[in-house]
């Protein structure tokens, strides 16, 4: 995975591009066949925070912080799958509360003609 690609989708140097986030996640998918589980679970923690960090940042156009959100779906789904162990599922629902949270506290700030 390029750190020029995460860095686009970080800073929002394509934000007119969503499909950038659609190719990382599918590289970094690719990328994780080859890992074992515990490489794979921090692989896909890093895809959150990434997301969430471009979520979170205000200095990002609004639509681009919100796809980045949408997107979030993909490296979860892939967490669940790998949550084979109640200390890994409360992780995951210790991960999914904070994303809620961060999410509401953001949304407000979204306005309607931005998206």
């Amino acid at each position: 995975m390029t750190t020029q690609l995460k860095n686009k989708i970080r800073y929002a140097k394509e934000p007119n591009n969503p499909a950038l986030l659609s190719i990382w996640l599918t590289q970094n998918e690719g990328l994780c066949l080859t890992y074992n589980t515990e490489k794979q679970w921090q692989a896909y923690l890093d895809s959150v925070q990434l997301l969430l960090e471009t979520y979170a940042d205000t200095m990002n156009p609004a639509h681009w912080r919100a796809t980045c959100l949408d997107h979030l779906t993909r490296p979860l789904s892939c967490l669940q799958r790998i949550a084979n162990s109640p200390q890994r599922q409360r992780e995951l629902q210790k991960l999914l509360i904070d994303i809620n949270r961060l999410s509401h506290y953001f949304s407000p700030n979204f306005n309607q003609q931005d998206i």
